[in-house]
Formats: structure tokens, sequence, C-alpha cells
């Protein structure tokens, strides 16, 4: 398969993610950390989440969960970052039916 300038196994790991996001969407969380806890308001970016009218309410409800993740956790950075990463796509799945890629970036301020 010919990707720009590149070929690429069609049933290659690279194929295989946009398929995946294609079909699935994404959401990009960022949330900063400090030494006691979640810092402002997490940020909430979505791309191919079909949520076009409700989007609005939708990131309302993603960032709650988040936050609601964001203060379960203790100091374990990996245990955060996945905690988050399935809130908001726990959301998602009950909005869309979708399981998207969710990319979670922690801030350490």
């Amino acid at each position: 398969m010919l990707d720009g300038d590149v070929i690429l196994p069609g049933d290659g790991q690279t194929i295989n993610e946009r398929r995946k996001l294609a079909i699935n969407g994404q959401i990009s969380v960022a949330v900063a950390i400090g030494s006691r806890g979640l810092i402002g308001t997490p940020q909430v970016r979505i791309q191919g989440i079909p949520v076009e009218e409700d989007r609005d309410p939708f990131l309302e409800e993603t960032v709650d969960a988040v936050i609601a993740a964001a203060k379960q956790n203790g100091r374990d950075r990996e245990k955060l970052r996945e905690n988050i990463r399935l809130a908001a796509r726990k959301v998602a799945t009950r909005w869309t039916g979708k399981k998207p890629n969710v990319d979670v970036l922690l801030i350490e301020a």
C-alpha cells in the first residue's frame, strides 16, 4: 500500500491504527497534576466522535468523568493515566456505542 511516499503493508500496524481511528475516532485529554492533585480544568478534544449537535454536553460529561477519575488516584501516574483514559472512553461508548482511541497527557506542575 502506498501512503504518501512510503510503501506499507496493507495489514501492518500503521494501517490498522488508521482504520481504528477512522471507525472509532479519537479523544485527547490533557490534565495538569500538582503535588495536591488536579490543577485547573482538564482539556478534552475530540476527532471523529459522532456527537454533532450534542458536542458541548458530551464534552462537559467527559470533563466531569475525567475530573472524577483524577481525584480518585494517588501518586501512581500510570494508574492515573489509565483510569482517566477509561473514564473518557466509557462516556464515549455510552453516547455513541464506539470505543475511541483515547490519548492522555499528564502535565506535572
